[in-house]
């Protein structure tokens, strides 16, 4: 058995749902380095990453399935999400954090004080244009 890269990643969580992915299609996967990343983010950069690995005679079919996760397109309610911006298909789900978000300073004073968490919105964003909107 032969191990070969796929692709690689900067975050764990990535590498983990091409991981399942893969295996709900019926290719075993590998995941290196992901503890070594984990320790320091700069490391992905100096290391080539989070890599994903599949056996040598998975790799073309792995090839064909992780395109179809790269470009996958973002559905509600059985129909496609386009950006509004571009007209773009190609969106994905993000977390709205206090990191940018206008009351970012607020929200965190208030959850020291009180003791309670913020409300996290999430938003659809565009992977071309960056445009950010509420979900429908």
């Amino acid at each position: 058995m032969s191990l070969v890269k796929l692709t690689s990643f900067d975050l764990s969580q990535e590498a983990y749902l091409l991981r399942s992915y893969l295996e709900s299609n019926g290719i075993p996967s590998y995941i290196f380095d992901e503890h070594t990343v984990g320790m320091n983010l700069f490391y992905a950069q100096a290391i080539g990453g989070i890599r994903v690995m599949v056996n040598q005679n998975d790799l073309e079919k792995a090839k064909e399935l992780l395109d179809s996760f790269l470009h996958a397109t973002l559905r509600e309610n059985d129909e496609v999400i386009t950006c509004l911006a571009c007209g773009s298909e190609n969106m994905y789900y993000h977390l709205k954090t206090i990191r940018n978000h206008k009351l970012g300073i607020l929200n965190m004073a208030m959850a020291f004080l009180f003791t309670v968490f913020p409300f996290y919105g999430t938003r659809h964003r565009c992977k071309d244009c960056g445009h950010e909107q509420k979900p429908t």
